[in-house]
């Protein structure tokens, strides 16, 4: 993913970094417009992402993924 948001990136104040505590991981800063079209994206990555912030998104982001599993027990 990390190639992909090089080439095409989220907003022009991207920022992309290689996380310190672990070298196959990357950080993402980017400001960006929170909309449906963000989270249907975010949710489309599957487990190669995890939204650190902002909380608001991230505890959406958790909801939602709990209802899926939800779905599935």
């Amino acid at each position: 993913m990390s190639s992909l948001l090089s080439e095409t990136p989220l907003s022009a104040n991207q920022k992309l970094v290689q996380d310190d505590k672990n070298e196959d991981n990357y950080i993402l800063e980017a400001e960006v417009l929170d909309g449906m079209q963000l989270r249907r994206w975010l949710l489309s990555q599957g487990k190669g992402l995890v939204v650190l912030a902002p909380e608001t998104l991230r505890d959406w982001m958790k909801e939602t993924l709990s209802q899926q599993l939800g779905q599935y027990t």
